[in-house]
């Protein structure tokens, strides 16, 4: 793998096709979005997944959102173990027994949180 010069800027138009297309992941959209022609989209998303610069960015993008995510999980499993000493506090069962499905749910092992719990383990520094 070729080492990416961080000195390289983007154009405008390259950063805006990395922010569309990390969101979207369809390189033609992502390129009509970023203000490419109409009739090329298609082939300009390709040629640009093909540079290393681009694709640098896009893990870079991917990778801070993901720590982003794993920082707002951890801010909310904070406030929860406030609501949890709260309801301790209470003696009420029920929030004690919501908070610990909110938690549950938030780190992946239950509900709809279940893909998540990938995005929470650390990401090795540099990856």
């Amino acid at each position: 793998m070729p080492v990416i010069d961080p000195a390289i800027a983007l154009s405008t138009r390259q950063e805006a096709f990395c922010r569309h297309y990390a969101v979207s992941g369809n390189a033609a959209g992502a390129a009509r979005q970023a203000g490419y022609a109409e009739r090329s989209a298609r082939q300009t998303g390709c040629a640009l997944l093909e540079r290393p610069w681009i694709v640098e960015r896009l893990r870079r993008i991917r990778l801070s959102w993901k720590r982003t995510e794993r920082d707002e999980a951890y801010i909310l499993l904070a406030r929860l173990e406030q609501a949890w000493d709260a309801a301790v506090a209470a003696g009420s069962a029920y929030p004690m027994l919501r908070v610990l499905r909110f938690q549950a749910e938030i780190v992946g092992l239950a509900g709809s949180g279940g893909g998540n719990r990938a995005r929470l383990w650390p990401v090795a520094h540099g990856a």
